[in-house]
């Protein structure tokens, strides 16, 4: 028996504000025209905007006033420093290191992550479909207590999903998934995925 189960969508895991510190945080946004056509818009953390806002946020308690600003990829941290240069730098490093996943999540997998939560979004507007993936978390709470490895382990799950499951066609065309010239094996990993979720 799988030990998958079907409790949450990508927006429950993504779009959760508990779940800031651990893993990138996407919002999907539907707006309705005049014309009744619905259009999905989608807002990303960027990488530049995590790394700016977690070095800040670990300087803060440094500088009275704190004065940052961003100048292309050059972060400026400045003020009246309280305390020592050596530990600014040892707060805003260890910061980011603490963030470091979910830095090389948001760059490598957010791009099809949001079209997989914007497809999501139109089949269960249009269909009624609320799409589930397939994960061994059973609670948020249990998501929230996550260490590094696990959430490593959930985001790896997620990627998964996007790239086996029936829910995704056209995240999957998009991004070439299953494109026999880049992978000869796709369709036996599809069909080993999911016999180990019970997707059969």
């Amino acid at each position: 028996m799988s030990n998958y189960s079907q409790i949450f969508t990508l927006e429950d895991i993504f779009s959760n504000p508990r779940l800031k510190k651990k893993l990138p945080m996407i919002r999907i946004k539907e707006n309705e025209r005049e014309s009744g056509r619905v259009s999905v818009t989608s807002q990303v953390k960027t990488v530049g905007r995590q790394i700016y806002d977690t070095s800040v946020s670990a300087a803060r308690p440094f500088y009275k006033p704190l004065l940052a600003r961003k100048q292309g990829d050059t972060i400026i941290i400045g003020g009246e420093l309280k305390g020592e240069q050596d530990d600014v730098v040892n707060a805003v490093y260890n910061a980011l290191m603490a963030q470091r996943l979910t830095i090389l999540y948001t760059a490598n997998n957010a791009d099809m992550i949001r079209d997989a939560m914007k497809e999501s979004a139109k089949n269960k507007r249009l269909y009624g479909i609320d799409t589930k993936l397939y994960l061994r978390a059973q609670s948020m709470a249990q998501i929230e207590g996550m260490t590094n490895k696990e959430i490593q382990a959930l985001l790896n799950n997620v990627m998964e999903n996007l790239i086996y499951s029936d829910n995704f066609p056209r995240t999957q065309k998009k991004y070439g998934v299953g494109d026999e010239a880049i992978n000869p094996a796709y369709d036996q990993q599809r069909l080993r995925w999911k016999q180990r979720v019970g997707d059969l």
